[in-house]
């Protein structure tokens, strides 16, 4: 029923837009508009080879939010992977101190 009737609704629906029908022009323009999708963003990270790295980071995604370079949200998702490389790096280091550990002589 309603697709032999589609081009004339939306021509409709944007003569009411058009006229000032608020709500409707709002959902008119979310359904043309799509959401913004995130975007790639380059900061300056020292290396990540470990956790005082990581650390530096952190401070450095910290610095870009504050100059405006990168937005909040943008800085949150960063630290969140910055997050999951210290948790990595953690894992790492106490394998190897568990490692050394088992090699040392049982004491009776």
């Amino acid at each position: 029923m309603i697709e032999g009737e589609a081009e004339e609704l939306a021509k409709a629906a944007i003569e009411r837009a058009k006229a000032g029908d608020g709500p409707l022009l709002k959902s008119l323009i979310e359904r043309l508009s799509p959401p913004q999708r995130s975007r790639a963003v380059r900061i300056e990270l020292p290396p990540l080879d470990n956790i005082e790295g990581v650390s530096n980071a952190l401070g450095a995604v910290s610095e870009s939010v504050a100059d405006g370079a990168i937005t909040p949200d943008e800085g949150n998702t960063i630290a969140g992977i910055l997050d999951a490389r210290r948790k990595s790096l953690e894992t790492l280091e106490l394998e190897a101190r568990i490692a050394k550990l088992e090699q040392l002589p049982r004491g009776r």
